[in-house]
């Protein structure tokens, strides 16, 4: 448990409180293999976010998964109400068009066609050294795409 993730991600609908922590067992889904589920039954996990900034229908977050479970980041947003913007497997895609506005919409499917894959960026990861016991932190720049959309959306 030392090593430290953190995560960007552009989620869809707006935040309340600036920041929380989801605490839900997470297990394969039943219905289809390649997704797990946030609910009831499953291997504890927990998620923490900070809202970074906030747009019309999509927010940035920064994420900090405390567990390390399969999607977890993807299924836990996703169970409360806000899936990863363009993730097709946890209804962060077409499903959500539906409930916006006829120009939400329209400038939610020309974000969709400039970053055709879910808004999700493992931006920092930190760890102790095993054998120098020196704290070790790296991190990657936001991908192209993903700056793309945040900068249309800062527009």
């Amino acid at each position: 448990r030392s090593i430290e993730k953190m995560y960007c991600a552009l989620v869809w609908g707006g935040f309340a409180e600036q920041k929380g922590k989801i605490i839900k067992p997470i297990a394969r889904s039943t219905s289809n293999r390649k997704k797990m589920v946030a609910g009831d039954k499953g291997k504890e996990s927990e998620t923490r976010y900070v809202v970074r900034e906030e747009f019309e229908c999509l927010t940035l977050l920064d994420v900090f998964p405390v567990t390390g479970r399969t999607h977890q980041i993807r299924s836990h947003l996703a169970s409360i109400g806000h899936p990863v913007f363009g993730d097709t497997l946890y209804r962060g895609k077409n499903r959500r068009l539906t409930n916006l506005t006829t120009s939400e919409r329209t400038e939610a499917l020309r974000l969709l066609k400039l970053m055709p894959r879910h808004a999700l960026h493992a931006a920092e990861i930190g760890f102790i050294h095993p054998v120098t016991q020196d704290k070790l932190r790296f991190s990657a720049p936001i991908p192209g795409d993903f700056a793309n959309v945040i900068e249309k959306l800062k527009k």
